[in-house]
């Protein structure tokens, strides 16, 4: 036998191991060119990704324009200011008056005969004000072990609805005379009828609503705190003396901001929601690809070439199913197995090139166990 007859014999030889082999593969089916996970395996991914991205930007600029409107809307027209005053003088028994404005003075509470107090709002501003002023004076029995529980109230409105209109330049006070003593009786004939500890109080609480055709609305709250069944007492004042505040523009954009408001911030979360969605499913099914391909790596290492180019002859493609049945083929035909990545749609092959046959394994993401 020569020599031609002998390399006849050969390929004879390989090309019935290449049929034989053809005909126990498990074929797959030829599919288009898809793009791996990394760029969307699917159209609707991709388009899914994008409309997140436009929902974003989109739901930004709106709640931003939302934000302009409310500054805009909320323009300083001009500041104001309000002195506020109280004062108060005690009246003893002797008739005579003592001055209380001077802090930490204290008094002979069997000796008080009435209490004097005095309120005055001036709004520092020439136009005219409108007021509506009131008065009350509370008598509280509280429990000494709790100062938030009252378990006695008396009241009077001493003034109530007091309503007018004065300029800020003019001097309009209310003086009050408070009956000391008849509240301290009060509280004596309470507390005698409670058996735990308990601890009293006199509240004289002012409230003056001031608003002007300008738009100034201030509500003013002052309180004076006098303690009642004791022997000796202080006089605690609560007020602000000045009040400063500003007037802003008014326009009626709440309904507009409530709109854009709800529709930006609705529209970002779902963005949100569907941006990670997005990613997280790209980022799984990538997972399970690394691992496979991983795994394939690991266990046939010794039998895979990685290869820079793929292999491009004219010759019969045949799609593998099942990477086991590539590496059968390898076993019989004892070449290796090459291995090629498409760096732009991220796919990867694992083949084996015969004279005539190309058998083609692409990794996907299916149930096979490698």
């Amino acid at each position: 036998m020569n020599n031609n007859d002998f390399d006849d014999m050969i390929d004879s030889l390989k090309k019935e191991i290449s049929d034989n082999l053809t005909k126990r593969i498990s074929f797959a089916p030829i599919e288009p060119a898809k793009q791996n996970h990394f760029n969307f395996k699917k159209k609707s991914e991709k388009k899914k990704f994008l409309f997140s991205i436009i929902g974003i930007v989109l739901s930004i600029i709106i709640l931003g324009m939302t934000l302009l409107i409310y500054k805009n809307s909320n323009k300083v027209l001009f500041n104001y200011s309000i002195k506020n005053e109280v004062n108060t003088k005690v009246l003893l028994d002797d008739n005579e008056f003592s001055n209380t404005n001077q802090s930490n003075k204290t008094y002979v509470s069997s000796l008080i005969n009435q209490v004097v107090v005095e309120f005055n709002n001036d709004l520092l501003l020439d136009n005219e004000y409108n007021y509506d002023k009131s008065l009350i004076v509370k008598v509280e029995i509280i429990d000494s072990n709790d100062s938030n529980s009252v378990v006695y109230e008396y009241s009077d409105d001493i003034l109530k609805n007091i309503k007018g209109t004065t300029s800020g330049n003019k001097d309009d006070k209310i003086i009050q005379n408070i009956d000391y003593k008849k509240y301290n009786s009060i509280s004596n004939k309470y507390r005698n009828k409670i058996k735990f500890a308990t601890s009293s109080r006199l509240r004289i609480i002012y409230t003056n609503n001031i608003s002007t055709d300008s738009g100034i609305k201030e509500k003013i709250e002052n309180e004076i705190n006098i303690p009642l069944s004791t022997d000796t007492v202080e006089i605690e004042k609560n007020y602000e003396p000045f009040i400063k505040n500003k007037v802003y523009e008014q326009k009626d954009n709440n309904t507009l901001l409530i709109c854009l408001l709800v529709t930006g911030g609705l529209l970002f979360i779902i963005s949100i929601i569907e941006f990670l969605l997005v990613l997280n499913r790209n980022k799984n099914n990538l997972t399970i690809l690394e691992k496979k391909y991983r795994k394939i790596m690991n266990n046939y290492n010794n039998i895979i070439e990685v290869e820079n180019d793929f292999f491009d002859k004219n010759l019969i493609t045949i799609n593998v199913k099942y990477f086991v049945d590539l590496i059968d083929a390898q076993q019989e035909l004892h070449i290796p197995i090459l291995c090629y990545t498409d760096k732009v749609t991220g796919r990867t092959w694992f083949y084996i090139a015969t004279d005539n046959y190309l058998y083609k394994y692409e990794l996907t993401k299916n149930d096979e166990q490698i």
